[in-house]
């Protein structure tokens, strides 16, 4: 259930759990088997926020999406929200993050920022949850710590972030895919810097630069070690 964000004095504390559970009738399992499994899963976001100044407004948080330890057990544990769009999110939100668009060596699909495409079996499938049933029961879910600051003068605004992604269960995919897999899934910096030139047209910058972990290799081999950098700029009207 949402928390609606109460200032006390200079912080703003945010927070969000959610928490589903069901069935899925004729899942087929990664050995090939068919079952009706049942499913429980979680999700939780907490961030606290500063307002020290205009130009300074540090804040620090993280997310908790639970993954799947087990792709044969009958259940599934992967938490896969129905559309997820953490890219717009008042706190590690940011339009043009390398995290947020669709990337398919991360899993993630676009506005999403987490791996819940990994792990789909694409002789058997395994689609559940995501946009268009496109995620996977076998994902790992994701655990991020984050901090960063954002401000604004005058005309101008800014908004940098760090933050750091692991796996948090990768024994479905690991059933999946037939080997070990480390947690670590990468870290990632943001910055933003905008001009309103008006109320309907401003022109940003974004930096963004991911370093893929060690989980990411795994996956994909040694070739997946080189850090993305991706730089985008923006002309934006509205009305």
């Amino acid at each position: 259930m949402p928390v609606v964000p109460t200032d006390f004095g200079i912080f703003t504390p945010r927070a969000e759990l959610v928490y589903i559970t069901g069935e899925k009738d004729n899942h087929e399992l990664a050995n090939g088997n068919t079952d009706d499994v049942d499913i429980e899963s979680y999700a939780l976001f907490a961030a606290l926020e500063a307002d020290v100044h205009s130009l300074f407004k540090p804040f620090i948080g993280g997310y908790f999406y639970q993954g799947d330890g087990d792709a044969n057990d009958g259940d599934i544990d992967a938490y896969n929200a129905v559309t997820n769009i953490a890219r717009y999110a008042p706190v590690f939100g940011m339009e043009n993050a390398f995290i947020y668009r669709a990337i398919p060596v991360l899993g993630s699909n676009l506005y999403d920022g987490t791996p819940s495409m990994l792990g789909i079996d694409e002789d058997i499938g395994q689609g559940y949850g995501g946009i268009s049933n496109s995620a996977s029961a076998n994902s790992p879910g994701m655990v991020s710590m984050g901090l960063g600051a954002k401000g604004s003068r005058d005309n101008w605004e800014y908004k940098a972030m760090l933050q750091y992604f692991q796996f948090e269960d990768t024994g479905a995919l690991e059933d999946v895919e037939g080997n070990s897999i480390d947690d670590e899934m990468g870290l990632e910096f943001d910055v933003n810097l905008t001009y309103n030139f008006t109320n309907h047209f401003s022109l940003g910058n974004t930096l963004s630069i991911f370093e893929p972990g060690d989980g990411i290799q795994d996956l994909h081999g040694d070739d997946f070690d080189q850090t993305a950098i991706m730089n985008t700029f923006e002309m934006r009207w509205s009305f």
